[in-house]
Parts: structure tokens; C-alpha cells; sequence
């Protein structure tokens, strides 16, 4: 590879800009919801469905 790239010529960029002080362009905004769905909840089968009467509180 060294003797393909030989002869090319190497090739100089141009400074980075100074990005201290500069002022953003982009606002964020919150993303809306395009449809909206009222599912009901699935049915839990077995005893972890509702709570036994030791573990309620009060």
C-alpha cells in the first residue's frame, strides 16, 4: 500500500471552526401521539390476580 500512495500528493484541510459561543438552531418540542388506543387490560390467570387478605394493607 505504502508503494500505491506514494505518489499521490497529500492534501491539506482547512481549520475547524471555533464552535465556543455559537447559538443552537434546532428547538426540541415534545412528540405528539398520533392515535391514541383504550385497550382493557388482559386478564391475569391464577393466584397472583388478586391479593390475599394477610398482605392488604390496613
Amino acid at each position: 500500500m505504502k508503494q500505491t500512495v506514494k505518489d499521490i500528493p497529500s492534501q491539506n484541510f482547512p481549520a475547524l471552526p471555533k464552535l465556543t459561543g455559537r447559538k443552537g438552531s434546532i428547538v426540541a418540542k415534545p412528540v405528539k401521539p398520533k392515535r391514541l388506543k383504550n385497550l382493557p387490560m388482559p386478564r391475569q390467570e391464577g393466584p397472583a390476580a388478586e391479593p390475599a387478605e394477610d398482605e392488604t394493607l390496613g
